[in-house]
């Protein structure tokens, strides 16, 4: 079991322990509020581990990157713990393979079935102690674990560690093995989410049920498709024109960047047909996978295997079909439009936890999500007061630009770049923030910012490309799109653990695109809970969310400072400012006005 590794509490730590750990003996879910550094990792683990019986404790997190923390705390609490994330990664013989998901577990299944992976079939000789030890052995270095199982036991490093799954009290893994049905009862076998005490780290991407799940596919992957299909199953005619009429809607409908819906029974109009092209993968995967030796067979690829999964997520009920193109590609968006895809779970396990430093706030859980079961929440600064001091950040609204789609214009766009080049030229060292509401939005201004060197984020960019090009200069600019890796996900330090981001600028309020998807999720909302909760959810807490996490980029610990620009007059609207929660020291008209603020916050300790 856990045993809370420290000597004293931080400031709130007991507080949160105590309440939690008494939501949870009574079934509940509690909620907490709390920014990076307060540690709420530690806590919530020590709540769970005074109540826990015979159940369950899986902790969730958003990627793989964010397992190591978890596991640190895990291991210096002294608990028995195991951990699951990607299969293909940690599998010896596919981890630098080409391959998609669809493909690698295919044939992955396909070698276990027939007794053809000497990884898998060497399981039973292996004691779930001597898995354990590997495990405990790397402690917060958990991306060794897999090569240590390959290595040093010669077993499948993914299902040797799932095999502890029913050994040990705490399961540390990544969104999709806990929210996604298909995928939870494949890797935690009789484990019922009704036994389960369930953490949710960064909970408040719960809020935005498509990074749970959704999917998307091209109109080349579904002709590249239709082509294997001809060369592997010739007799398939019905599934091929099956096939060319989804190309065919899909491509009739998708007009510009912007989303538009089709309804699902538009675009599969012969629902039977999805289930003929699974079998038909399966068919020419069998076929391909038992020719040549186990390393061939693994490294087999098939779009039609990824078409197939996708196709057949369309037949899920909450979940429509959406069409968009974006240069001379067309792509099938397929979308959750309710909540249901996070609510369900919720409402099936023994207790659960869930946990942020920018939580949607308690109107959220109240009047959208509707839980059935006792809510607590808790902002811990509202009892325990800020846990980084006042003076260490400083709040601005800009007065005179705006994001809004009736403003927007070349004027608009050179008004925000002025703005930023003004910003970065008053920082003398660390890295410059901005954050847009779309990826349109920052390539419109990007044509005018003067700011260099900058960074901009595009849809491929990873984080260690971010850290890069931060930590390779002594100033920089880095531009990101507000929900998106950088912004939801970034953090840069030194060598003393303090923050390089010194500047957080939004530029612009980062409301969703008026598409077809958030118009129906709105008007799918109104029905279960009314038009206010509904447009209030879809528009002023989501922006508000995405606002929050982007500004939580810059204070990591109490040795930072940091200073917020607001990019937006709307940033004052009644309900914006009541769901960011984030205090305004001044507004600011001009440029010039802005200009002479930065130089007496720069002698105050800012932006240096």
């Amino acid at each position: 079991m856990y045993k809370f590794p420290y000597g004293s509490y931080r400031k709130g730590q007991r507080r949160v322990v105590e309440e939690a750990a008494r939501v949870v003996a009574e079934g509940g879910i509690y909620i907490l509020q709390a920014p990076t550094g307060f540690g709420k990792t530690a806590a919530v683990l020590e709540a769970v581990a005074r109540v826990l019986g015979d159940e369950k404790v899986v902790y969730v997190v958003r990627t793989r990157n964010e397992i190591a923390p978890v596991a640190r705390e895990l291991s210096r609490g002294g608990a028995r713990y195991t951990i699951l994330f990607n299969a293909k990664l940690m599998c010896p013989l596919a981890r630098d393979l080409a391959i998609d998901q669809e493909d690698f577990w295919l044939n992955c299944s396909i070698l276990r079935s027939r007794g053809l992976c000497p990884y898998f079939e060497d399981l039973a000789k292996v004691s779930s102690s001597d898995i354990l030890k590997l495990v405990l052995r790397a402690g917060e270095r958990y991306e060794e674990v897999p090569r240590l199982i390959a290595e040093e036991l010669g077993v499948c490093p993914f299902f040797a560690l799932a095999s502890l799954v029913r050994e040990v009290p705490f399961v540390v893994t990544t969104y999709p093995y806990f929210f996604r049905e298909e995928v939870y009862g494949s890797v935690m076998g009789d484990v019922e989410r009704s036994s389960v005490v369930l953490i949710v780290d960064e909970a408040h991407t719960l809020a935005n049920p498509t990074s749970v799940i959704s999917e998307k596919l091209s109109a080349s992957q579904i002709r590249a498709s239709i082509d294997e299909l001809r060369r592997y199953l010739p007799s398939a005619a019905t599934l091929i024109e099956f096939l060319e009429r989804v190309v065919k809607t899909i491509e009739g409908f998708a007009k510009n960047r912007s989303v538009r819906h089709v309804s699902k029974g538009f675009v599969v109009q012969e629902p039977s047909m999805v289930d003929a092209l699974v079998d038909a993968v399966n068919d020419i995967k069998l076929s391909m996978v038992l020719e040549g030796d186990v390393e061939e067979a693994m490294s087999r690829r098939l779009k039609l295997s990824r078409v197939a999964r996708v196709l057949k997520l369309t037949m899920e009920k909450g979940f429509e079909t959406f069409v968009q193109k974006s240069g001379r590609e067309v792509y099938l968006h397929v979308l959750p439009v309710s909540l249901d895809p996070v609510k369900k779970p919720l409402e099936e396990v023994r207790a659960a936890i869930l946990m942020s430093g920018t939580m949607p706030p308690p109107e959220f859980f109240e009047h959208v999500l509707r839980l059935s079961r006792r809510v607590f929440y808790r902002n811990i600064e509202d009892v325990e007061g800020p846990v980084f001091p006042r003076e260490n950040s400083y709040t601005v609204v800009l007065l005179e630009p705006s994001s809004s789609y009736r403003l927007r214009s070349d004027r608009m766009y050179r008004v925000y770049a002025r703005y930023i080049d003004t910003v970065f030229r008053h920082l003398s060292r660390g890295v410059l923030l901005v954050v847009y509401p779309s990826y349109e939005f920052m390539s419109s201004v990007r044509r005018f910012v003067e700011t260099a060197p900058s960074y901009f984020e595009d849809e491929h960019t990873t984080l260690e490309e971010v850290a890069e090009a931060a930590r390779g200069s002594g100033r920089v600019a880095i531009h990101a799109v507000a929900g998106g890796k950088v912004a939801e996900g970034i953090e840069l330090l030194d060598d003393e653990g303090r923050s390089l981001i010194k500047v957080v600028f939004l530029a612009g309020l980062p409301y969703p695109q008026p598409d077809d998807y958030t118009k129906l999720v709105e008007e799918r909302l109104s029905e279960q809970v009314g038009a206010r909760w509904a447009r209030e959810f879809v528009f002023d807490m989501t922006a508000s969310i995405r606002a929050r996490q982007a500004l939580g980029r810059a204070l990591r610990s109490s040795a930072d400072c940091a200073l917020y620009i607001l990019g937006d007059k709307r940033f004052l609207r009644p309900r914006v400012v009541r769901y960011m929660r984030v205090r305004i020291d001044r507004g600011v008209a001009s440029l010039k006005e802005l200009a002479q603020l930065l130089k007496v916050l720069r002698r105050r300790g800012f932006l240096s």
